[in-house]
């Protein structure tokens, strides 16, 4: 139990430590001289500082929202594969498949591509068949599935499917049920003749490795030659993937380092920071200071530095704050082992009897601010000892090993459960120890994230104390007959 406490007390202690400092991002396209880092840090404290290279590519690590696109999107293609033969449907599958497609802004392997290259594939057939030839070009409800390429506007859905794989050699069967393969055909020989494009690659950190489609193309580089097209860009720092975006490549001309933020958005922010208002901050920067205050779960000042050299430094109020979230309100359920000791147990002959066994439960915890209300049903079953005690009209003995536990209490969160970080919680409770107990106790609880969407893994430790009866009892400890209660469980919880 000894070497327990002390593994909790290393696990707060280290999520401490990576939380304990904030992040200053300067508004500027470096971070500024030791002087005005200094400046920033007798506000802030000690900090780690960001600039504009960590706005232009944030961090944007994969997560369950990323899981949920990628589902969305196979199941409109298995959707839209039982439909095909369904009449005048076509439309309403490509529509339906492009709106999935529109979710997923990373491709993170190879599933991931193939996944993203049969949806387009499946569009593009629906394309094909929803619109006559000589009508595709002109007609208005088809410009949302046709791309300007040489030579005139050519099906979105085939030719984004061969840009994105070119080391596919795709098939028949790749294009629903084969019929249109002869038109597929058509629309690879033209792209075949495309002139390729290029995204410079300057502006991207020396250090960050770069992907395209999911392929790692390279560090260091200074550009990367590609199909035209729709292609999925992402750069990974510091293990962590930043910077993702889906950019346009053009036929025959280069583009410039894709930036989530770029230098005009940089002054535009800085500008209206200088004169007090952030919330004139261009969107694309809000949302790199969000990503970035989500996924490195601190908090963050933004600071820049005036004409006259002054240091302006003020907190970020984003979205991810200590305290944004006022009220938490959690589900959670354990199990594990546990010790009850009483003299109550049969055969115990007025001596205390300690019977080890499984205990769990379900509860409740509603968290306001750092305090919390919580209760729960929880039962120790003691397999080696029963209890025997008298039934509601004292007419024949009840005997069983399983003790219900209804219990409620209070709460001090040390480290809240308001964002995806560990959790602590030290809590006083009051519950009825069946049969005939109630008492005071007491746990502690840690909280590990398991995603950051709010669910944790839990680890609770604690116990209860009832000194005696609360009813009257026959025979001759009625008037002193404790039990005790600890328990160490494991379970989940869940913010709703």
């Amino acid at each position: 139990m000894r070497r327990f406490f002390v593994s909790i007390a290393a696990v707060v202690a280290s999520a401490q430590v990576a939380s304990a400092g904030p992040l200053v991002v300067w508004l500027e396209p470096q971070v500024p001289d030791t002087r005005a880092v200094r400046k920033a840090e007798s506000n802030a404290g000690e900090a780690t500082h960001l600039s504009h290279v960590d706005l232009a590519f944030p961090p944007n690590v994969p997560d369950a929202s990323d899981d949920a696109a990628y589902d969305a999107l196979r199941a409109a293609v298995i959707d839209g594969r039982a439909s095909w033969d369904e009449w005048d449907i076509e439309l309403k599958l490509a529509q339906d498949l492009y709106e999935a497609l529109q979710e997923v802004t990373v491709v993170r392997n190879d599933r991931d591509l193939r996944d993203v290259v049969d949806a387009h594939l499946l569009a593009g057939a629906a394309v094909s068949r929803a619109f006559p030839p000589s009508e595709f070009s002109t007609l208005p409800a088809g410009e949302p599935f046709r791309l300007d390429a040489p030579g005139g506007p050519i099906n979105r859905g085939w030719y984004t499917a061969m840009a994105l794989d070119t080391g596919r050699t795709f098939a028949r069967a790749d294009i629903a049920d084969g019929a249109p393969f002869d038109d597929f055909a058509l629309v690879q020989r033209r792209a075949a003749e495309f002139p390729v494009g290029t995204i410079e690659l300057d502006r991207v950190p020396d250090t960050a490795q770069v992907y395209v489609d999911g392929t790692f193309v390279g560090t260091g580089i200074a550009g990367i030659e590609l199909p035209p097209g729709e292609h999925y860009f992402h750069v990974v720092r510091g293990g962590r993937v930043s910077g993702r975006q889906v950019v346009r490549v053009e036929s025959g001309r280069s583009i410039a380092t894709p930036m989530a933020v770029d230098d005009g958005e940089l002054a535009a922010a800085r500008s209206a920071f200088l004169e007090g208002s952030m919330g004139a901050f261009p969107e694309d920067v809000s949302t790199s200071l969000d990503a970035i205050q989500r996924t490195l779960r601190q908090g963050v000042f933004l600071a820049a530095v005036d004409d006259d050299g002054r240091v302006e430094i003020r907190p970020y109020r984003g979205a991810e704050l200590v305290g944004k979230r006022l009220l938490t309100f959690m589900g959670t359920g354990e199990i594990g082992f546990g010790l009850v000791s009483s003299p109550l147990f049969d055969g115990a002959n007025g001596e205390t009897v300690g019977a080890p066994g499984v205990q769990g439960g379900l509860g409740i915890e509603l968290g306001i601010s750092h305090f919390a209300l919580m209760g729960g049903m929880e039962a120790a079953f003691t397999p080696t000892e029963t209890v025997t005690y008298g039934n509601k009209d004292q007419t024949e003995n009840n005997s069983t090993a399983v003790l219900p536990q209804p219990w409620g209490g209070v709460g001090l969160y040390i480290l809240r459960p308001n964002k995806p970080r560990p959790t602590l919680l030290l809590a006083g409770t009051y519950s009825h120890l069946s049969p005939g107990h109630a008492g005071l106790g007491g746990r502690v609880i840690l909280g590990l994230p398991i995603d950051d969407d709010g669910t944790w893994f839990r680890v609770t430790a604690g116990g209860a104390h009832a000194g005696n009866v609360t009813k009257s009892w026959d025979g001759v400890f009625a008037d002193r007959i404790p039990m005790d209660l600890l328990f160490f469980r494991l379970g989940f919880a869940t913010r709703f």
